[in-house]
């Protein structure tokens, strides 16, 4: 079970549980299931079942049934706690209410709609399950303007999603010698360097030294073949990028969140650098930091 891999914690693609996503969320139990099949709820005739389920080939609102609310919760801690439920259409009479402690109910619609996710540490901020597509569903109702993208459904690059804390990702890394006053950066030792009929040389995380938080992912591609083949890579996944740089050619994808910058010298064409980053995540970090110089301006205003 996904709890048991994340002591105790239900799936959050965000450390911020109220900008969480429905899709991502779900996309995040890659770990402990192989089917995409048992997202879909047989009664929901808009949305088709996937058969296969694993990082690469990610759920989208057209694969789930489901609203969620088991950001920011830990599984079992409160057993009447709703974690997932139906959506209204899934069911004419009613449906099926998932609780914190692995039991699951029948319920009227009337009582489903009446219904309110007992969010932690927000429970002033309570939403109702919705019957939006799951791929526009956040963890207060509401509606983004856009839809989530590729990239920000994936929320990285394999297991290394932004915004994980620093304890929570596993293998060994090794400290780099780029440290600053408020990140610090480690390279991931033995990891699987084939991508596809590809290779890629090295993983590197920065993370933000007071939060913990993983705030940029970067790969290093060598070789003209890898660079190459890693681009068109990209392309199937995330759809044609935009194309900028001086001195290097600077391949984009922007989604609601996430950015993902290839970076291909131009001079030898044999080396590239991949960097993920996330508007969410540096905000949180920003705002972080303007709250402790805040503080600390407090604290000297004392003293005057």
């Amino acid at each position: 079970m996904y709890a048991d891999l994340s002591k105790g914690q239900c799936p959050s693609d965000n450390v911020e549980p109220r900008s969480a996503t429905t899709v991502g969320s779900f996309n995040l139990l890659t770990n402990v299931t192989s089917s995409g099949k048992i997202f879909a709820c047989p009664s929901d005739g808009r949305r088709t079942a996937k058969a296969s389920f694993q990082p690469g080939d990610a759920l989208t609102g057209s694969n789930l049934s489901y609203s969620y609310g088991g950001a920011g919760l830990k599984w079992q801690e409160n057993p009447d706690t709703i974690i997932a439920c139906d959506n209204d259409s899934n069911h004419r009479d009613g449906g099926n209410v998932l609780y914190a402690d692995g039991r699951v109910e029948f319920l009227s619609s009337e009582k489903i709609r009446q219904l309110r996710w007992k969010q932690k540490p927000y429970p002033e901020n309570q939403a109702q399950p919705t019957d939006l597509p799951p791929a526009t569903t956040s963890m207060e109702g509401r509606s983004p303007v856009q839809e989530l993208t590729a990239l920000d459904v994936k929320g990285g690059f394999r297991e290394y999603r932004l915004g994980m804390k620093k304890d929570e990702v596993r293998g060994d890394l090794t400290k780099q010698d780029s440290f600053t006053e408020d990140t610090e950066e480690y390279a991931v030792k033995g990891f699987d360097h084939a991508l596809g009929a590809f290779q890629i040389d090295k993983i590197e995380l920065e993370f933000d030294r007071r939060l913990a938080i993983l705030k940029e992912v970067s790969v290093w591609v060598k070789g003209k073949q890898n660079v190459e083949g890693v681009l068109e890579a990209f392309k199937v996944a995330y759809g044609e990028p935009e194309k900028g740089g001086l001195g290097s050619d600077v391949y984009s994808w922007r989604g609601i969140d996430l950015e993902l910058r290839y970076s291909v010298d131009v001079m030898f064409d044999k080396t590239a650098t991949a960097t993920w980053t996330s508007k969410k995540v540096d905000k949180l970090i920003t705002d972080d930091r303007t709250r402790r110089a805040r503080e600390g301006a407090s604290d000297a205003a004392k003293g005057l």
